[in-house]
């Protein structure tokens, strides 16, 4: 997980603390900024992509209490946010390390997790957001006990995730 020295940051550049509630004003500035546009024209052809991903990471927040017709939990704002900030350094990451950027499947669980798919053939990378971690599962067959992986994202082992999702 990212530690409170290696805290995420919004696309303002807000620090995202994933390790603890955010107070009554960081969650106000969130709330803020999250909403606020992001204009098309700054981003250069080749960053497209994560523009298109964020911009349906951020639709989420209009995803009201029983979105599914299930009784699932609204999309809380503090995922939202750490998924905006994940996938742009996910994207740096991929870009310093020279390998394709494929543009995730955007979801939700029921419990109001961002949901991140990657699919590269056999290969399937899942990440949950949620207010407190970042988990993973990493599957590249059937066999939950063989050919599955789950553990936290972390700024160690991103560049790891992407490379495999790649090979």
């Amino acid at each position: 997980m990212y530690s409170a020295s290696a805290a995420l940051h919004d696309d303002w550049g807000m620090l995202i603390p994933i390790n603890r509630t955010p107070s009554a004003t960081e969650m106000g500035s969130l709330l803020k900024n999250i909403s606020k546009p992001e204009p098309e024209t700054f981003i250069a052809d080749n960053e497209l992509q994560i523009y298109r991903v964020i911009q349906k990471i951020r639709s989420l927040q209009n995803w009201g209490e029983n979105w599914d017709g299930a009784g699932a939990a609204a999309i809380n704002q503090v995922s939202i946010a750490s998924a905006v900030a994940l996938i742009r350094n996910m994207y740096v990451v991929a870009r310093q390390i020279d390998i394709e950027w494929l543009e995730p499947n955007v979801t939700a669980s029921p419990h109001g997790e961002v949901v991140l798919e990657w699919w590269n053939n056999t290969k399937k990378l899942t990440v949950y957001v949620n207010e407190e971690q970042l988990d993973f599962i990493k599957v590249w067959g059937p066999d939950i006990d063989h050919e599955m992986e789950d553990g936290q994202v972390s700024e160690e082992n991103t560049a790891h995730l992407l490379a495999w999702l790649e090979v």
